[in-house]
């Protein structure tokens, strides 16, 4: 039996590992020709992932996304999400207090 830890970085060594491998029809493991998905690119902070701000600007991390009143300029609302991850996936969630009293 492994510790938690231990497993935990078993875990996240075959996770890192294993997303820049193919198995074959042979049933031999190659080097991908693609990128996963959701790319672990640190084992230190597993949760940072790559984020593009234009075509040619890319950065590691994180993005930082804020909620704004725009009549009294208070923030509202702050999240932060993995780098992969679009601005428009976490705005709903951002502007739902904003939102609930139109909607109510």
């Amino acid at each position: 039996r492994l510790s938690a830890e231990v497993e935990q970085a078993g875990r996240l060594l075959a996770t890192v590992l294993g997303q820049d491998l193919d198995q074959g029809e042979d049933g031999v493991f190659r080097i991908a020709r693609k990128v996963a998905k959701d790319r672990v690119i640190s084992t230190v902070d597993p949760e940072a992932r790559h984020g593009r701000k234009t075509v040619s600007r890319s950065f590691d991390g994180y993005k930082g996304h804020i909620a704004e009143d725009p009549d009294s300029e208070i923030i509202t609302a702050t999240k932060v999400t993995p780098g992969n991850i679009g601005d428009a996936e976490s705005a709903a969630e951002l502007l739902a207090d904003i939102l609930a009293p139109e909607q109510a």
